[in-house]
Parts: C-alpha cells; sequence; structure tokens
C-alpha cells in the first residue's frame, strides 16, 4: 500500500512541476511568472493614496511612499515608529498614525520628514484618521462598540457605536461623518455633523429620503463622498444614494433603483478623465463607474481603463 502511495504521489508531483500535455505544471508556470511591475509597491497591498497638488503618497505595507519619477521613495519613519495605519492629506500637510502592539501617535509632515502631535501622542487606543475637503478627523477606538471622533485641535468629540467609514463636506464649515456597521451587526449607522465655527459635533436624526429607510433598515453603509455640491454614500447591499450636501437630514435617495448585483459598495472619487467627470465607485467585486452627466452606473468602459481587462479584484 505505501508503494501505491508514493508511486500516485509521484505521478501528481509530476503533472503539476513538469511539462505536459497542456503545458508547463502550475507550481513551475508560477515560479517563473514575471512580475507586473518592479517598483517598490509591487506586492503591497495599498490601502490609502493622496496627492498634495504636487506629489502623489502611498501607505503601502505599513509605510508611506513618494512618487518619485516613475516609481516610489520610502519615507522615513519618526524615530522609534515602525507601522504606519493611516493617512491623509489636508492643505498640502500629510497626516499619518504610527502605531505598534502598546499605543498610537499621530504625526503631521511634508513628505521628508514627521513632526509628532501632542495632543494625539502615545493613545492607548488605536487611532484611524477619516478626512473631508475642509477637516481631518481623529477616531480613536474606545472598544468595538465606541468610537470617538476628535477634530484635530482636540477641542471637540463625539461618540459613536460603529466603525467610521469616512467624511465629506456639506459646505464652508460643515462636514457630515459617517459611521457604519458591517450587514445587520449590532447597532445601525450613524451620521454626524461637524461645524468648525462652534466647534461643535452632533447627531444627524435623518427624517426622509432612501437614506432613512436604510438607516432604519439598519443597511450597513459603505462610504460617504463630496463634491461640494453633492453628498453620495455607498450601501453595503449595492445602491448609490445622492443628495443635495446642505441636506442630509432629508434628502438622499437611490441613483439606481435596483441593486448592483447585490455587491457592496465602498469608496467612491470623482476623477476627470478626458475631460468628463467620472464617480468611480468601489465594491468587493471590482469597481463601477458613473458618468456624473448621465448617472448611469456601469461597470468599467474603454473611457476609463482603456484596453486594460476588467477584473474583478
Amino acid at each position: 500500500m505505501k508503494k501505491h502511495f508514493l508511486l500516485i504521489l509521484s505521478i501528481i508531483s509530476l503533472l503539476l512541476i513538469s511539462c505536459n500535455p497542456d503545458g508547463p505544471g502550475i507550481f513551475y508556470k508560477i515560479s517563473v511568472e514575471p512580475p507586473l511591475s518592479n517598483s517598490s509597491l509591487s506586492e503591497k497591498s495599498i490601502y490609502k493614496v493622496v496627492n498634495d497638488g504636487t506629489k502623489t503618497y502611498v501607505l503601502a505595507g505599513g509605510a508611506v511612499y513618494k512618487e518619485s519619477g516613475s516609481d516610489w521613495d520610502k519615507i522615513s519613519a519618526p524615530s522609534g515608529e515602525n507601522q504606519a495605519v493611516s493617512l491623509e492629506e489636508l492643505s498640502n500637510t500629510l497626516y499619518c498614525v504610527y502605531a505598534d502592539d502598546n499605543n498610537s501617535t499621530l504625526y503631521s509632515g511634508d513628505g521628508t520628514s514627521w513632526t509628532a502631535n501632542t495632543l494625539f501622542t502615545n493613545i492607548s487606543g488605536s487611532l484611524t484618521l477619516v478626512a473631508s475637503s475642509n477637516t481631518v478627523f481623529v477616531v480613536e477606538r474606545i472598544s468595538s462598540t465606541q468610537y470617538k471622533i476628535h477634530n484635530l485641535a482636540h477641542t471637540a468629540e463625539i461618540d459613536v457605536s460603529n466603525f467610521v467609514r469616512g467624511a465629506a463636506s456639506g459646505g464652508a464649515t460643515i462636514d457630515y461623518i459617517m459611521a457604519s456597521p458591517e450587514i445587520n451587526e449590532f447597532s445601525s449607522p450613524e451620521i454626524v455633523s461637524y461645524d468648525s465655527t462652534g466647534p461643535t459635533f452632533a447627531n444627524i436624526t435623518v427624517t426622509g429620503g432612501d437614506l432613512k429607510t436604510a438607516i432604519t433598515a439598519e443597511t450597513a453603509l459603505g462610504s460617504i463622498y463630496g463634491d461640494g455640491a453633492d453628498i453620495y454614500i455607498t450601501t453595503k447591499t449595492g445602491f448609490l444614494l445622492k443628495g443635495i450636501n446642505t441636506a442630509v437630514d432629508s434628502a438622499i435617495n437611490k441613483v439606481n433603483t435596483s441593486d448592483l448585483d447585490n455587491l457592496k459598495l465602498g469608496a467612491m472619487d470623482i476623477v476627470d478623465i478626458s475631460g468628463t467627470d467620472y464617480l468611480l465607485i468601489g465594491s468587493d467585486g471590482g469597481f463601477y463607474e458613473m458618468d456624473l452627466s448621465t448617472e448611469l452606473i456601469v461597470t468599467p468602459t474603454s473611457a476609463t481603463i482603456g484596453s486594460t481587462e476588467y477584473l474583478s479584484v
């Protein structure tokens, strides 16, 4: 029996690693597969991309990289720090949280060096950052059901029960911050406002529109985005909601009337491609595009990806 087992094992191995009627075995093919790119970001998970108007910066593999010609230069971590975990940019200043098993510290920088923020230094709870076009917010995790949102000046704060997923501008002095669970977990999504003239945070009671239905039904929300005039919100059930940025409490409604294959929609951004503004929408099955002039949501077209093959990622 042992001999038969060894014989079968050797045959399987030959099929996997040697030439066969269908071509090289899978292990051999993997071993010689050329990399798609030889840049410093190759084979690293990318968590955030920001731009300060001149350079692009990427949070990848626990470090921050700066655009350098056709490649990327790693920005040195602050002394004693190893792991970058959150990155945002505002008014040409970078903000980054570095953390280890014991504490988190917020730093600001110009793309060359970092300065510790004395208001958020050695925080025992984990810190993350979200930003609108107006403001960077520091989110402190107190527990799995309590997150504290701070302004950068540490002069105002508010508690929410869910993970904070994003922020969007509601005007020159108003921002909206959204917190949401995963689908059907623990509590309903929350939206809070921030008025920089106070400064004050306040819970928003959504009084109308499809957003009210989504929150009442405890449908998890994916992200929030503002382009200055409108607010966009994605849901984890495949819908994009849109409304006037000054009426988040009453008039945020569905753009698509049927779900996008029931995919979990996430982060968004508006990108100008050849003079046309597109809203790009991430999901757990690839991304979607929407020409803002038509508001028709489709899978990527040649307008946005050229001849690149569309792949779900």
